[in-house]
């Protein structure tokens, strides 16, 4: 029983994960439509960023870094 609760619990992430990728995908095809100049990163760009600008990690801050910093 408990055994069961617990590999119920491990998928969920999963599942919340290829959500926000689904998600994510169908949000940036969207976007592209306007023929905007855009980029999109990821978290190991977010965290090089963060790093090269010594800034603290936070959801506000995590989005405006997420883009290329040049």
């Amino acid at each position: 029983m408990k055994l069961a609760r617990i590999q119920g619990q491990v998928k969920r992430p999963l599942k919340v994960a290829a959500a926000m990728n689904i998600t994510r995908w169908a949000l940036w095809a969207r976007v592209m439509e306007f023929d905007l100049p855009m980029t999109m990163g990821n978290g190991a760009q977010t965290q090089h960023n963060r790093s090269e600008l010594g800034i603290p990690m936070t959801h506000a801050l995590d989005a405006a870094r997420a883009a290329k910093v040049s």
